[in-house]
């Protein structure tokens, strides 16, 4: 057997000796006899033994380093296990936050987009009618697909079979009838919650309870009368149409500078609801399934799982070791040395998991930030309804000021009237009463 040269030099110090020693002892302990005649047989038996001892020696140096071989290049199944699932959280765990950055900005997309939808569109023609009719049908298919299509324990239907018939006379292909699965979980936070990972009507689910949660049914742009709009625009000319665009869109007149404030308002609600909107789809996208195949994740029963989603990644991480009776078994059997590589690798998991807490703990931040500015907007309306009485009393200024010294003099004269007529009153009073007196000094 070759071995390494660090290995020879445990050896070799060990052979010299024995070396040494056996030359010594046979040159010290050879008997004199005449030339050329053989050692007696007691020096025979005293070279033996010293030949013996120096093999048991290289014997004991052999096994020493066969020892720290074998404690210091112990195969370890468990860190090619490790290798694997790392290597497919990387995979996955890079798709989680682009799948939720994805879905937040398509549905505020979705919900601005529909304003210019109503009015204006990118083509040839600054009005384009066509695109306003999609955009209503657009509305009815959303209103459908969360009520007609989602049959639940709200729904209602007709026992009648005479009724459930006339579906067909009729030429319909809806079921009138009892229905016959309901999806109330489609309105239950754990359709987002419980699943580990989800199937495809699971993941329909989610879509559904965001759109309950968030209310994207109500199209934004039918509080506005986009429709009155439109008539009065399309009735002018091209280069009318352009200018009267420009100045609601820069805010030149009244009517932009009403529309720039509506913008303000709907991006703003916009903004609040997606703290809380980018929060689900997180947990929506940490629980689908990954589009690329991985290798090395299995589930609680063993069975590997080839597009797990980041949360079966993060959980076979963590709970593989601990489930698994075979591992804690192998532990009476692998060396200090296998134990502290695998101790280095839980060392780096766990600071891995520690940020990814410190990633989960600025995501409760935002969301505690976001409700307290989202309270401060009672503060904002107060603000609003004092600064408007201000202005009111700012505009009346002026007229206040001269009503009010118009007012002093009127009251000065009505207070003068008032006491030239109570010491008129006072005098006849007094006339009276002197009158009275001599009537009586008369009688008596």
């Amino acid at each position: 057997m070759k071995l390494p040269k660090n290995k020879n030099k445990m050896i070799l110090p060990v052979v010299a000796i024995a070396s040494f020693a056996l030359s010594t002892l046979t040159f010290a302990g050879a008997p004199a006899s005449s030339a050329g005649g053989a050692p007696t047989t007691s020096n025979s038996g005293v070279i033996a033994a010293i030949n013996h001892v120096g093999n048991e020696m290289v014997a004991l140096a052999t096994a020493g380093v066969t020892a720290v071989d074998s404690a210091m290049y112990q195969f370890d199944q468990n860190l090619l296990t490790i290798l694997k699932a790392n290597t497919a959280s990387t995979t996955v765990s890079s798709q989680v936050p682009k799948n939720t950055q994805r879905a937040t900005n398509s549905y505020i997309k979705n919900t601005l987009q529909v304003l210019p939808n109503h009015l204006a569109s990118t083509s040839d023609s600054m009005i384009n009618a066509a695109a306003i009719k999609n955009e209503n049908e657009k509305d009815a298919n959303r209103i459908n697909a969360l009520t007609m299509d989602v049959p639940g324990s709200d729904t209602l239907y007709s026992n009648n079979p005479a009724v459930i018939e006339a579906q067909f006379t009729n030429g319909s292909n809806y079921y009138i009838g009892p229905p016959k699965t309901t999806y109330d979980n489609d309105f239950n936070i754990a359709s987002i919650t419980a699943p580990m990972a989800y199937t495809s009507s699971q993941l329909t689910a989610t879509t559904d309870y965001l759109a309950y949660l968030t209310q994207s049914y109500n199209n934004p742009a039918n509080a506005v009368n986009f429709s009155t709009l439109q008539t009065k625009l399309q009735a002018m000319s091209p280069k009318k149409q352009y200018s009267e665009l420009y100045n609601i869109i820069s805010g030149q007149n009244k009517l932009g500078q009403a529309y720039q404030q509506y913008q303000l308002a709907l991006r703003s609600n916009i903004a609040t609801q997606s703290v809380a909107l980018d929060n689900f789809n997180y947990l929506i996208a940490e629980r689908t399934p990954s589009k690329t195949a991985v290798s090395g994740i299995k589930n609680s029963q063993g069975k590997t799982i080839r597009h797990p989603s980041e949360l079966q990644v993060e959980a076979y991480q963590a709970n593989h070791r601990a489930d698994n009776p075979a591992w804690i078994k192998g532990l009476q059997s692998k060396t200090s040395t296998t134990l502290q590589r695998e101790e280095v690798v839980l060392l780096a998991q766990i600071a891995h998991q520690n940020y990814q807490a410190h990633l989960d703990r600025e995501k409760i931040l935002t969301s505690l930030s976001a409700m307290e500015l989202q309270s401060g907007m009672a503060g904002k309306l107060l603000l609003r309804t004092k600064s408007e009485t201000l202005n009111r009393q700012i505009k009346d200024f002026g007229k206040s000021s001269s009503r009010n010294h118009s007012g002093d003099s009127q009251t000065a004269e009505k207070i003068a009237q008032q006491d030239s007529s109570q010491s008129n009153a006072a005098q006849k009073r007094a006339a009276a009463k002197a009158r009275n007196k001599a009537k009586q000094r008369e009688n008596s």
